[in-house]
């Protein structure tokens, strides 16, 4: 078992209710379909009282104008079903909503965040990527680290492992694409802006809070599929 450290923050959220932070921090070399998914489809997931917990990415929901967030479960675990999802509407206006766990995984670290009531219009979805990513390619994390701004982070899929936990065998992302403390259940996209993974943990000293971070440990897209459609 390698040694880890999750990335939930427990930092107080330093901007004021339904205020998200610019997103300044992205490379403008990027291409589109990442700058697009960069500024438009991640969320922040906050406690009742807006202490930030970590990060998500916003899917297509069925029903109504809700907000349907997919995330790390860790990151929702001790919110006693009482959070926030703060999002960019279609139009670039930063909203709050309430919202509750609608799914958590016993076998991943994932979880869907419904808001409570209908929200404003978004169409700023994620999507999952049809194939898995292979060693080598090219991968942007996105997420909110410490919850102060949206950052993108440039790497590659250094490997693939397994790793066993409780006696359950699970498949994993390693990437150099630096994850930060609060990156948590943030997307990892491919260059096409499609969702390859999902932010978990970090390895090495001092893990996510360290100023260097170690690699990054990311949920399959395979197992996102089997979480989301029961698989």
């Amino acid at each position: 078992m390698f040694i880890v450290t999750c990335l939930t923050v427990t930092l107080i959220f330093p901007v004021a209710c339904g205020t998200i932070a610019r997103v300044d921090r992205i490379d403008y070399q990027f291409n589109n379909e990442v700058k697009s998914m960069a500024t438009s489809s991640v969320a922040i997931l906050a406690a009742d009282d807006l202490r930030v917990t970590g990060s998500g990415v916003m899917l297509k929901h069925e029903v109504g104008q809700r907000i349907l967030v997919l995330t790390a479960r860790h990151v929702t675990d001790h919110l006693n079903n009482v959070m926030a999802i703060m999002y960019i509407t279609s139009n670039g206006e930063k909203r709050t909503v309430s919202a509750h766990t609608m799914k958590a995984s016993d076998n991943f670290d994932l979880a869907l965040v419904i808001s409570d009531s209908l929200a404003e219009e978004t169409d700023s979805f994620a999507t999952l990527a049809g194939a898995e990513p292979r060693v080598g390619d090219v991968l942007y994390v996105v997420g909110c680290p410490n919850g102060r701004i949206f950052n993108v982070s440039k790497g590659i899929l250094s490997n693939v492992f397994f790793d066993t936990d409780d006696g359950v065998k699970h498949r994993y992302y390693r990437t150099d694409a630096a994850i930060y403390f609060g990156n948590s259940g943030g997307p990892a996209y491919n260059d096409r802006g499609q969702i390859v993974g999902i932010a978990d943990m970090v390895e090495g000293a001092g893990a996510g809070r360290a100023v260097v971070p170690g690699s990054g440990i990311l949920i399959t897209v395979v197992d996102i599929k089997k979480f989301i459609y029961n698989k």
